[in-house]
């Protein structure tokens, strides 16, 4: 339970900083840009921002903030943030039980698998001896 606990809070740090609050994401570098796109908290912060000052009238004294709706994604409506927000924790707890089910699996159950490895990469060893 230890081991789980330390991945899930280090996984939830990560995609945490990378949700586009601390950081625009036209600032991150393309690598850490993947950690924003599947950030919990990118959808989070979006659809807060959207719910508030989504529907401000312009010309008003709120259209300051405004400013920071130039940063949102706009293909998504605060709907369909919140469709990922449901969806979210689905696929997080079923990536969570498949982690857990391969793990636990006896020697036995990767018998078949390791020995279909070692047959094909016996093949392209020979093969590349043969070039040689």
């Amino acid at each position: 339970a230890e081991g789980a606990a330390g991945a899930h809070n280090a996984v939830s740090a990560v995609l945490l900083q990378y949700s586009g609050f601390y950081l625009l994401p036209c600032l991150m570098p393309p690598l850490v840009n993947t950690a924003y796109f599947i950030s919990f908290g990118k959808y989070a912060f979006e659809a807060m921002l959207l719910n508030e000052f989504g529907t401000v009238p312009y010309g008003t004294e709120w259209n300051l903030y405004n400013s920071n709706l130039q940063s949102l994604d706009p293909t998504l409506t605060r709907w369909t943030n919140l469709l990922v927000l449901m969806v979210y924790p689905l696929i997080f707890h079923a990536l969570a039980i498949l982690a857990s089910f391969l793990q636990t699996r006896p020697k036995s159950f990767w018998a078949p698998l390791e020995d279909c490895l070692h047959k094909h990469l016996r093949k392209s060893f020979e093969r590349r001896e043969n070039l040689a």
